[in-house]
């Protein structure tokens, strides 16, 4: 028929003309049967191909007919304007936009979707956890077909920071110290705004210099999908040793009294023994140690242990 679209180059016109006469397609002549019915096979060329038919009865009579016959084996061209294929978000609701390079039926995963004057198109989409897949299929009125699949991820957990090392609270008196872990997923890792490198197998290792006191460490993880995840790690370092001192007695006492009960106290709080043998502090660091002379001079050793490590020794 006149205005036919078709992808098929090889194309069988039929007719019939209503009585006997001479006929010719594009000045050819075309035989008739009994019937006066033709049939013409032609080779259609790509665009318009115009087809001019003319009849001439016997008695001079003529009369024609065109008709236009358009081969189009161009497929439509279906791209995507957002999202990139494997695009990863944590966001379910999406919405795809493209556009065709021709006017064409598109569908969707089956279902059409509207392409408006301009070729552009939008299709909002509802995604789930994990791959999404989206298949656009694309029909022009040729019957030509193209398609193009689409990947998005709806990532929405969460990468979980395990610190391996050192323990959170730590106190020590060594002010160089190696943060270790591992993310639970790929992720960029930093420590305190500073990029730490993430190993394939997902550890991280970073050295830190603590200063003296309480030293905190923001640890942050963002995954691609944009979920994110921190962690805070706290480390004191204490580097001040204990100070021992002796109330009583002092230094090279002399007494005829065989029973003497030491006291002093120490400056923080610590393990304090004396002579080898632990002392108890009360709550003011105070201690007191029961000892017996014997005749002539008596030596006795102090030492103070803090929990950091520090440690401080006095003789008596």
């Amino acid at each position: 028929h006149d205005g036919l679209v078709t992808n098929n180059p090889g194309l069988v016109i039929t007719g019939s003309l209503s009585e006997q006469a001479t006929l010719t397609l594009n000045g050819e002549a075309v035989s008739l049967d009994g019937s006066y019915a033709f049939s013409k096979s032609v080779t259609l060329a790509q665009g318009t191909n115009q087809f001019s038919f003319t009849a001439t009865d016997p008695a001079g009579n003529i009369s024609s007919v065109i008709i236009t016959v358009v081969l189009d084996t161009v497929a439509p061209v279906i791209a995507i304007a957002f999202p990139a294929e494997g695009f990863t978000t944590n966001i379910p609701t999406q919405t795809i936009t493209g556009s065709l390079s021709k006017q064409a039926a598109l569908t969707m995963n089956g279902e059409a979707v509207p392409v408006d004057e301009s070729l552009a198109f939008s299709k909002p989409v509802v995604l789930t956890e994990g791959q999404n897949v989206f298949n656009f299929n694309a029909t022009d009125s040729a019957g030509t077909t193209s398609s193009f699949v689409l990947h998005v991820v709806l990532d929405t957990v969460a990468p979980v920071i395990t610190i391996a090392a050192p323990l959170e609270g730590l106190l020590t008196n060594v002010s160089s110290q190696t943060i270790t872990g591992s993310l639970g997923k790929q992720a960029v890792l930093t420590i305190n705004g500073e990029t730490v490198p993430v190993a394939g197998d997902l550890s991280f290792s970073k050295d830190v210099i603590l200063t003296e006191g309480l030293n905190e460490f923001l640890l942050s993880a963002l995954d691609t999908a944009g979920n994110s995840t921190s962690s805070i790690l706290h480390i004191n370092l204490d580097t001040v040793a204990p100070v021992i001192t002796i109330s009583f007695p002092q230094e090279s006492f002399l007494t005829n009294n065989a029973e003497l009960t030491i006291t002093g106290s120490v400056s923080k709080p610590a393990t304090v023994a004396v002579n080898g043998e632990a002392v108890i502090l009360d709550e003011t660091f105070a201690f007191q140690k029961a000892v017996y002379l014997v005749e002539g001079a008596n030596e006795f050793s102090f030492s103070a242990v803090d929990a950091a490590g520090n440690s401080a020794s006095l003789a008596l």
